[in-house]
């Protein structure tokens, strides 16, 4: 643990850390003083040594607890012998080095952070998670922050875009029988996982509460935790994971996000209570999901959805969704034929979630019928029970008042809707595109007897959009309150605005607000 071999950007950032530049002072005289034949006193030195290790282990450094040898020979060992040990600003050199001197059987707590100007393989890796293995940490924290531009290079692709082609590098995971807490990140590549953590052929992880891995994969939930019959909660994140499967008796918090295609979910936790499920890309064609989780009370799922050419090329996305009670869930089971299904089919009833947020992109083509293609997606959600309905639109200037009605009739209890509008740099619909065909639903009247308050943002008081506040005001008997937000372009004396006005004043009943935005918003 001396400084000797340390690199320099290492000791740059512990002389700026407070706790390194303490162990790296000079010898200190302020802990000694004269005694009575004329040498010097050390009256903190002469403490017991479980005293001493209170005073090096407040210091939350171990290269710090080490450096306390300059000032006395009396603590030169001492910091072997803490029951908790956290390296930042070290070589992984330095640290298995200084491993290899812990005297303690085992520790409460192991905290490593390799800094990223000393990028780790997958050898080495393997090797520091051997060398915290021999201590039996009760918590491990270990954290690789280096790009690895080496492995970078090795397999990035010799044109552009530079993708990097590289299939994970399997480590074993040593089996840690004491710790209760595990947490691992590996940013070794900036773009994908290039570690693959596996488990070893025998012993079980009987303690293991709570296990985070970042940037890094698992060869299978499946098989991870039938090894952890004590685990509460397991957060996999920037995961290559395909499938998701997780059975467990012990399971509360089950937080996954993976760079693939998703394939399959398959879930059975009759203690969950948290789910999170983040795809980057999108389901598979063969998608399928069916969970068990009759105590399930937050519920966050964010997935792409490709749209194939028999519904029109648009883009759906469901950006979250959060449960507001913890109405029993019962089995559910989800079968997608295509990349825009995504259903959720029970026996039982279904939840009732806080809100829904969707994502849509709208492009009119002629040959397809763009609303047609989200009535078809959105029939397959038993989303009927979101209290609180947001949505995000791009219009790319095409008609998007039935895709909002439909959808409206699809939540048929929200409360409270949402509407976000965003512009793009060309926003004109062609003369033959068919997106607002047909348009028999400006003269009609829905059932919104549950709607009380509507937002839109970004208005521009376009014929077909006063048509959709019109059947609002028309269709929701309830309604309460209503805020448009004009887009900056509209002003006070263009008549869109005194249209919109307007509308607002024939209702005097329901509380409106009318305003000009000043931003642009850029979808």
């Amino acid at each position: 643990m001396a400084a000797v071999g340390s690199c320099g950007k290492c000791h740059e950032d512990q002389v700026s850390a407070p706790c390194c530049r303490w162990g790296l002072l000079r010898r200190s005289r302020r802990l000694r003083r004269r005694g009575p034949d004329g040498g010097e006193e050390d009256h903190i030195s002469a403490l017991p040594d479980d005293v001493l290790r209170l005073f090096l282990g407040r210091l939350g450094c171990a290269r710090a607890a080490a450096h306390t040898g300059l000032v006395s020979r009396r603590w030169s060992n001492l910091w072997a012998s803490l029951p908790e040990l956290t390296f930042h600003n070290t070589a992984p050199g330095q640290v298995e080095a200084a491993l290899a001197r812990v005297t303690r059987p085992s520790l409460s707590l192991l905290d490593i952070h390799v800094p990223k100007h000393h990028p780790v393989e997958p050898p080495g890796v393997a090797s520091l998670l051997r060398s915290a293995a021999r201590l039996a940490p009760a918590e491990l924290k270990m954290a690789f922050s280096g790009s690895a531009a080496a492995i970078q290079s090795r397999y990035r692709s010799p044109n552009p875009p530079y993708f990097y082609h590289v299939e994970p590098v399997e480590v074993e995971l040593p089996c840690f029988d004491r710790a209760t807490s595990i947490s691992i990140s590996i940013s070794i590549s900036t773009l994908i996982p290039v570690i693959r953590l596996v488990l070893p052929p025998a012993g079980d992880f009987l303690k293991l509460e709570c296990l985070l891995l970042s940037s890094c994969d698992v060869a299978s939930i499946a098989s991870l935790l039938p090894r952890c019959p004590s685990l509460r909660k397991l957060r996999i994140h920037s995961s290559r994971l395909i499938s998701i499967t997780g059975h467990s008796l012990s399971l509360e918090d089950l937080d996954v996000s993976t760079q693939e295609v998703l394939q399959r979910i398959d879930i059975r936790a009759p203690l969950l209570k948290k789910l999170r499920i983040y795809a980057t890309s999108s389901i598979s064609k063969e998608f399928s999901l069916s969970y068990s989780a009759p105590k399930l009370e937050e519920l966050f799922w964010s997935c792409g959805h490709d749209s194939s050419p028999d519904v029109g090329h648009s883009m759906w996305h469901l950006s979250r969704s959060m449960l507001e009670t913890p109405t029993p869930l019962g089995d559910r089971q989800l079968a997608a034929n295509d990349k825009e299904t995504t259903c959720l089919q029970s026996s039982q009833h279904c939840p009732r979630f806080d809100m829904a947020e969707l994502c849509i992109w709208l492009r009119g083509i002629t040959e397809y019928d763009v609303p047609r293609s989200f009535r078809q997606l959105m029939s397959k959600l038993p989303v009927a029970k979101f209290s609180v309905l947001e949505l995000d639109i791009s219009t790319r200037g095409h008609s998007y008042g039935e895709v909002v009605l439909h959808l409206l009739m699809i939540c048929s209890t929200a409360q409270r809707l949402k509407i976000e509008l965003f512009s793009v740099e060309v926003e004109e619909c062609s003369v033959d595109c068919t997106c607002d065909e047909p348009n028999n639903w400006r003269d009609q009247t829905f059932p919104m007897t549950d709607l009380k308050e509507v937002e839109i943002q970004g208005f521009k008081g376009k014929a077909q959009e006063i048509d959709l506040l019109k059947v609002i005001f028309r269709s929701a008997t309830m309604l309460e309150r209503v805020a448009i937000e004009l887009y900056y372009e509209v002003s006070p004396s263009d008549n869109r605005y005194m249209e919109t006005l307007g509308i607002l004043k024939a209702h005097p009943s329901v509380k409106s607000t009318i305003s000009i935005s000043t931003i642009r918003s850029v979808f």
